[in-house]
């Protein structure tokens, strides 16, 4: 890739980033209708999981181009203040 950083000193090969979220339809709309991705791929992350998880393409893709999106296991709560 064109960098202006010596590629000695560059951080590489960065995996993607996994979104885990309470409601993946929504944040899935927000992902495509506003932010303009594209899911191009889905995945089962083990055997008997009941859900899949959604891949979105950051830019051209790659490493460190893509978003896991996925349900969480427990629902995220915010604190009362």
């Amino acid at each position: 890739l064109e960098s202006a950083v010596n590629p000695l000193h560059q951080v590489q090969g960065l995996g993607p980033m996994i979104l885990k979220v309470n409601h993946v339809d929504i944040t899935g709309q927000i992902l495509t209708n506003i932010f303009g991705l594209e899911v191009f791929a889905e995945y089962q992350p083990f055997d008997n999981a009941d859900y899949h998880v959604q891949v979105f393409k950051v830019g051209t893709g790659g490493l460190g181009g893509e978003i896991h999106l996925m349900p969480v296991e427990t629902e995220m709560t915010m604190p009362e203040y």
